[in-house]
């Protein structure tokens, strides 16, 4: 065999070696793919089933169905109103009027003797009865001061930091206070998610739009502020996004992980978009190197 001969049998030898890697790398990671997208949906079958029937059959998130409440003088044992993101304000803002606006109509209405309120942890200066005034004003208005709602008869989570973890906290709650049916009031965008969320810890949880029953309300009684308009397209879709991650995280326990890091370090909720930007143009940078590196 004569010496380029040789070589070239060298060569094809290591561009066979060279192929095969290729072929078992592919391989391994489209396995991995593979993996990470189908198996997550399959172990949370029931909340894969949920997620589908909601977006071919458009139906609300539901899983109280032929739950009989323990007590049966209400359809609901507690309406659960979840908080409008007021940690963050010393008074509630336009969504969590809205939802205790509509929670005070779905009270006079009979729905509940107890209403649940997942106002969260609050700001120093925040009174921690704050919604609780809000509701019982609310109630009063609605109901032509013919109606109260005893302090009693509200429960108030003050430990909650987002709609998933209110979830964690209404199961101990439920454990608490023997609860088995819930009728949940939030915002049209939202219902549907944190259904789910109550569904994958198995708590009986129905809802209804915040905004419908807030414009019950007959005009001469509106409370200001409060918000009766239907969410712009952009939060709608934000929340139809979650709802198909849900399928990978059913707790979302990814998103609980991330407000605590967000709540213990605030400054990385300014500097993050400035990071990941830096972070794309660093990858950038690097692979416009390698190309010119690989030319010459």
């Amino acid at each position: 065999m004569s010496r380029n001969e040789h070589m070239k049998s060298q060569w094809l030898i290591k561009e066979q070696k060279r192929f095969y890697k290729i072929i078992l790398s592919t391989g391994l990671i489209l396995g991995f793919l593979g993996l990470a997208t189908f198996v997550p949906p399959m172990v949370n079958f029931e909340t894969t089933a949920r997620v589908a029937a909601h977006f071919i059959t458009g139906e609300k998130i539901d899983c109280a169905q032929n739950v009989l409440p323990s007590n049966p003088t209400t359809p609901y044992d507690a309406i659960v109103i979840p908080g409008g993101n007021g940690a963050y304000d010393l008074l509630p803002n336009k969504a969590q009027k809205t939802r205790l606006l509509a929670g005070a109509v779905a009270y006079v209405n009979g729905e509940s003797k107890i209403i649940i309120l997942h106002d969260g942890k609050l700001p120093k200066g925040a009174d921690p009865k704050m919604t609780t005034k809000y509701l019982q004003t609310y109630v009063r208005i609605i109901s032509r001061h013919t109606m109260e709602i005893p302090e009693d008869n509200i429960i108030v989570d003050n430990t909650s930091i987002n709609t998933a973890s209110g979830m964690i906290e209404l199961d101990k709650i439920d454990r608490r206070y023997g609860f088995k049916t819930h009728l949940l009031i939030t915002n049209s965008y939202h219902g549907d998610r944190a259904t789910l969320y109550g569904c994958d810890r198995n708590i009986a949880i129905s809802w209804k739009e915040a905004e419908k029953l807030a414009a019950m309300v007959d005009p001469s009684q509106v409370i200001e502020n409060a918000k009766k308009k239907p969410p712009p397209l952009s939060m709608t879709l934000k929340e139809k996004g979650e709802i198909l991650f849900d399928m990978y995280d059913p707790r979302g326990e990814t998103t609980i992980t991330l407000k605590r890091v967000l709540r213990a370090n605030p400054e990385l909720g300014h500097y993050f978009p400035a990071i990941l930007t830096a972070t794309i143009l660093s990858l950038r940078k690097i692979k416009k190197l390698k190309k010119e590196k690989c030319q010459k």
